[in-house]
């Protein structure tokens, strides 16, 4: 007790005795000042931590921090990423850090590490099409149907709902997969096609946007197949690295184009 009250004279906040585990077990103190005597050095050394705030970082958590930045910045010049987009570069880090992981550990399935790419690929597919398609919509809603809806064709018909669910109702609808459509048409139009599927040909035949197709087209795929619905589980290490850059340098696409907007 008069160590605790010697404590507290000097301004320091203790209020209870620090007692090491293994001077309990290597003492036969009997006595509180025999305790206190021999947890002084230990005390000591807590007080001085806390009067100048020195901590110490573990070496192996350091190091495998600059492993996992030196893996990062490989697989972004692998992916042909000279700086990520802002937006999406923490998202595209912790993509990588779950692959990392689940390949060390020798997981049976890998396809939980693009989990954190699919909203994006969503939000940025939408924003595609209602930047590019929305300001050429009627301003009529009355003449809406007849512009999203006035083909003759099965598939256009379906698609030009989705695209009437994006754009005109603001209901996420097949986002990416209605954005691949309109760029794969726009390369492959049907004749004598009018509404909304004219604006498609013009907005996304340009090389910019069918060369964003290129890459689309196999990360939606390999998203329909191997993560939203495993059909094969993805445990291939040579595999799922090379998804990984492929959906990398789409996403990184994607953002760019979108931040021209």
């Amino acid at each position: 007790m008069e160590w605790c009250e010697a404590a507290s004279k000097s301004g320091t906040p203790w209020r209870y005795l620090y007692i090491p585990c293994h001077l309990l077990m290597q003492t036969s103190a009997a006595t509180m000042k025999e305790l206190a005597r021999a947890c002084q050095p230990a005390l000591q050394e807590l007080l001085q931590e806390a009067r100048t705030g020195q901590t110490t970082l573990p070496l192996d958590e350091e190091t495998a921090r600059d492993q996992f930045e030196l893996l990062c910045e490989r697989v972004f010049r692998e992916a042909g990423i000279t700086e990520p987009a802002a937006p999406i570069a923490e998202v595209m880090r912790q993509a990588i850090m779950l692959l990392n992981h689940a390949i060390q550990t020798k997981m049976p399935n890998y396809a939980h590490a693009f989990q954190p790419l699919l909203h994006p690929l969503d939000v940025y597919s939408s924003t595609l099409l209602k930047r590019h398609l929305r300001p050429r919509m009627p301003s009529d809603s009355c003449q809406w149907e007849r512009y999203f809806l006035g083909s003759q064709s099965p598939t256009l018909q379906r698609n030009g709902r989705y695209l009437q669910e994006n754009l005109a109702f603001g209901r996420p609808m097949m986002r990416l997969g209605t954005l691949l459509f309109c760029l794969h048409y726009a390369a492959q139009p049907s004749p004598n096609e009018g509404g909304v599927w004219q604006d498609v040909v013009q907005v996304f035949s340009t090389p910019e946007m069918q060369e964003l197709y290129t890459l689309l087209a196999p990360v939606n795929q390999f998203r329909n197949t191997r993560v939203a619905h495993v059909e094969q589980p993805l445990n291939n290490p040579d595999e799922a690295w090379d998804a990984m850059r492929q959906w990398l340098q789409c996403l990184n696409k994607m953002a760019e184009m979108t931040s021209l907007l």
